[in-house]
């Protein structure tokens, strides 16, 4: 998916959303009409759907070819925003060692977030639950029993 904002006859903009979704040649089809282009996304969440056959490194994302092998945008090559609005600091403490080089952090206030009740699944963080299974490839009735 992506938004063209028009002036005059060629565009002064283009912004591709989820540019770690878009493949490179897509992106730079489109460029040809822009005098800028603004990437926006995040290639650590969803990769570009894969379709057909691509010749040898077409078939990356935009954002994965300015990476170039690097979890996080170089600070001379664009804006990494490195702060979390939504995930408690220790899932964001995992997921940043993971996949960020270590430079997410959550805002002030979400250490305060946690699940109460009577279940196992009280306080806050992440939560490993150990099911038996084999051979669950695309569904598995054990994770949805012991889910429910």
């Amino acid at each position: 998916m992506f938004y063209i904002q028009f002036t005059h006859k060629v565009c002064s903009r283009t912004f591709v959303d989820e540019a770690g979704q878009m493949s490179l040649t897509n992106v730079m089809t489109t460029s040809r009409a822009a005098k800028n282009i603004i990437l926006l996304g995040d290639p650590q969440q969803l990769e570009q759907p894969k379709k057909g056959a691509h010749p040898e490194g077409a078939d990356i994302s935009a954002l994965e070819h300015i990476l170039d092998g690097q979890q996080t945008m170089p600070e001379d090559k664009g804006l990494f925003l490195g702060t979390t609005w939504r995930l408690h600091p220790a899932i964001t403490e995992f997921t940043s060692t993971l996949y960020y080089d270590g430079r997410l952090k959550s805002r002030d206030g979400l250490d305060v977030q946690k699940l109460e009740g009577g279940s196992p699944f009280v306080g806050s963080g992440l939560i490993h639950v150990s099911i038996d299974h084999y051979g669950n490839q695309s569904q598995s009735k054990e994770e949805v029993s012991t889910i429910v």
